[in-house]
């Protein structure tokens, strides 16, 4: 369990530490992915496996912290020398902490008669950097085992090593006798985005007596084994066989995620382990299951976590709880969460989804099982305190032949007691749910309860049970809903009593929500927002250039404030000549106030206030630009002159700053700027979009408000006065704040 909880804990830190280094992530392996999708919990699933990478990223950066030894510099990696010799005189040069590093793209021919593989043996902190090159397999590995089994060559093994990492190598392995990498008796390493094709060996990837091992993201397709597990052990062979059924040789604390296995004779993944934690896996066409958690013999194997993997044409189960004990014993502590079984090319007589033996304390919620040919779930064998819950079993094809949603059968003597099914959607089987009764195949079963499912097809129940289907809406999780399938394991491992598999759960929760918190993007720029320095704006280039400032708010959103320049000499109002000629005449400038409305005979009268805006940077991004105006004096009744409006001029109405008379009727840059609003003894006017565009045309800027009625005809004043820059109060003084920000 060691493994989880570092990955927990180290998140938040190792993740921020990524994010800065490295905008990129490795997710699932290309050809791993395939399905994974379109599982229930893919979005969980796959933003754990890239959480993994990054914690890998963070703490094991390319090249390491000590000695790098170059593979070139020993061997010739043409794919025609054998550089099984040159290889392993490289890896015995390394020293604790230090790096092999393989030539990128290159190919390496291993093997010869007797050869006994490459050995990694007793190192601590030791990685292998392949940059994507190939071992290419010339001979068929002898000499090498699987420990506590026998018959497992490999081309690379480990063995008693820590902290050490295998990445990014291709094993081709053609028609020799020869699997891919097995580690033995080593903790906290890591493999990774390897990738096997070929080979007869009987284990393509295997580990015994791990602890804390971290598999992400490795691929394997046996292509050339001819399909068809049977009964003699020596021709067969399997995927991942992580763990083994011998006494104290299984693993602990394994994480298993994003890995794929293709096509093998037998089983695709083995697990043979405890306290392990198996996300995002894609296993295809394996002849046998598709995975096993499995306690052979006395094997501690128990406490599997497994969520968002796609298990697929399996020809006899896609999931399978696989518990040979004889002693009574059972596997304690499964989650089966979020994943799609897909019986695809299964078997017409033996296709089940998960078949769970000698099981207790478990729960299967909100899992995807299709097109079946047997059974969705069987619960058999010894099996007590199971939940079964929002899971969707159905069969899609023309001709269903899905016979039983859920069965219930005890044989040889063997109990069933507590299994809860709530909840399932189970669609076009023969029979919704089959429970054997007492007596049948010798064995007994107590406290079958159903409630709130949701049954079309045949006959809902089978056998002796009591109870309803419930006609209901469907309650699978979509794979569209990331947060609902993380909230839904949320509350799931609520459900679960305090212990290994709960503290499983919770960490697989964290891991996940530390993960999208820490690469969340929220504008869509690259950047994560535990690093933006504008979280809530685009600025892929981060720059923060503001001057005088010592912030870490990037230029497009921290907003700056200029305060533009009243211009006494250029404030002041013009008087419309006669009340119907819409031309300008008196002009009155040098005043601590201007006006703005119509005199007693009715002519009209518009403001004039001058600003210098030659101090705000060509380069800003104005945001707004907001005029202040305080009250003088109100004279007679405005509200009949309708709404004040701002026009704007860049340089000054009539081609000059300066206060004339033609200022009353010349065209401006802008019309209709702005709205004048009074506010108590003030009066604000923001300027539009528009208006704003004009800022930077010219050093002066220039507005001109008059209402929109150019007089009332009563004959007698309404107007308003409001301070100019003439104002021998400073604080009553126009002001124009204008806000920005810089360019990224």
């Amino acid at each position: 369990m060691a493994s989880i909880f570092y990955i927990t804990n180290a998140l938040p830190r190792f993740l921020i530490l990524f994010v800065i280094l490295s905008n990129t992530v490795s997710v699932i392996h290309a050809s791993g992915a395939e399905g994974v999708a379109q599982t229930p919990a893919a979005s969980l699933a796959e933003d754990y496996v890239a959480a993994l990478h990054a914690k890998v990223d963070a703490e094991h950066p390319s090249g390491g912290s000590g000695l790098v030894v170059l593979v070139d510099e020993h061997a010739q990696g043409d794919g025609v020398t054998d550089d099984s010799i040159a290889i392993q005189q490289a890896i015995d040069l390394l020293p604790n902490g230090g790096t092999l590093r393989f030539g990128s793209g290159k190919t390496y021919s291993l093997g010869s008669a007797g050869w006994s593989g490459l050995r990694l043996v007793g190192k601590t902190d030791v990685k292998f950097e392949g940059n994507g090159a190939t071992l290419t397999l010339a001979a068929s590995v002898a000499a090498n085992y699987h420990f506590g089994v026998g018959n497992g060559f490999v081309v690379l093994s480990l063995e008693n090593c820590s902290f050490c990492q295998i990445d990014n190598i291709r094993f081709e392995l053609a028609s020799f006798t020869a699997g891919a990498l097995g580690i033995h008796e080593s903790n906290d390493t890591v493999i990774r985005n390897l990738t096997a094709t070929g080979g007869l060996g009987r284990y393509q990837f295997w580990s015994t007596k791990g602890v804390s091992n971290i598999w992400i993201s490795n691929w394997s397709d046996r292509v050339t084994v001819p399909l068809g597990c049977d009964t003699d052990p020596s021709g067969n062979s399997w995927g991942f066989v992580i763990g083994n059924g011998n006494i104290g040789f299984e693993d602990v604390g394994t994480v298993f995620a994003g890995n794929s296995v293709y096509r093998e004779k037998c089983d695709g993944f083995v697990l043979l382990s405890k306290d392990s934690t198996i996300i995002g896996n894609s296993a295809i066409n394996n002849d046998f299951s598709s995975m096993i958690s499995s306690g052979w013999g006395q094997s501690l194997s128990r406490n599997h976590v497994v969520i968002g993997n796609h298990l697929k044409g399996g020809k006899t189960h896609q999931y399978q709880v696989d518990w040979i004990s004889n002693d009574g014993s059972f596997f304690d502590g499964l989650v089966l969460f979020g994943n799609r079984l897909n019986g695809e090319g299964s078997n017409a007589n033996g296709g089940t989804g998960a078949y769970l033996l000698h099981l207790q304390n478990s729960w299967a919620i909100a899992n995807d099982i299709v097109d079946m040919s047997y059974i969705g779930f069987q619960v058999t064998g010894n099996t007590k305190n199971i939940l079964l819950e929002n899971n969707k079993i159905e069969d899609t094809r023309v001709t269903p032949t899905l016979d039983f949603g859920i069965k219930i059968s005890p044989f040889g003597g063997h109990h069933i007691d507590t299994i809860n099914i709530h909840s399932n959607n189970i669609m076009n089987t023969t029979y919704g749910v089959m429970a054997g009764s007492n007596g049948e195949n010798e064995g007994t079963r107590d406290n079958i309860n159903l409630s709130d499912n949701y049954f079309v097809g045949g006959e809902a129940l089978r056998g002796s049970l009591v109870g309803v289907f419930d006609a209901g809406d469907w309650r699978i999780i979509p794979a569209t809903d990331p947060d609902g399938s993380l909230l839904a394991l949320s509350n799931m491992s609520q459900q679960i009593p305090v212990g290994i598999l709960r503290t499983q759960v919770e960490a697989v929760v964290a891991t996940v929500t530390d993960y999208r918190v820490a690469t969340a993007d929220t504008d869509g720029d690259g950047i994560p927002d535990v690093v933006d320095n504008c979280p809530i704006d685009p600025n892929p280039n981060q720059s923060n250039t503001d001057p005088g400032e010592a912030d870490n708010i990037g230029n497009v959103c921290d907003i700056e404030v200029f305060e533009a320049t009243p211009i006494a000499a250029q404030d002041g109002w013009v008087t419309e000549s006669n009340e119907s000629s819409d031309v300008g005449k008196y002009v009155n400038r040098n005043a601590q106030y201007a006006r703005l409305g119509d005199n007693k005979r009715d002519r009209q009268i518009k403001l004039i206030l001058s600003f210098d805006v030659s101090a705000l940077t060509p380069v800003a991004q104005l945001e707004t630009a907001v005029i202040s105006l305080s009250l003088n004096k109100e004279s007679g009744d405005t509200t009949g002159l309708g709404v004040a409006t701002v026009d704007l001029s860049a340089g000054g109405f009539g081609g000059s700053p300066a206060l004339e008379s033609n200022d009353f009727q010349s065209v401006s840059t802008i019309e209709n700027a702005a709205i004048m609003q009074r506010v108590g003894d003030a009066a604000l006017a923001n300027i539009n979009a528009s208006g704003l565009t004009a800022f930077l045309l010219d050093p002066i800027i220039q507005f001109r408000a008059a209402f929109s009625q150019d007089d009332n005809d009563n004959q007698s004043i309404d107007r308003l006065e409001y301070y100019t820059a003439e104002a021998t109060n400073i604080s009553v003084r126009p002001q124009l704040s204008i806000s920005y920000t810089l360019p990224d």
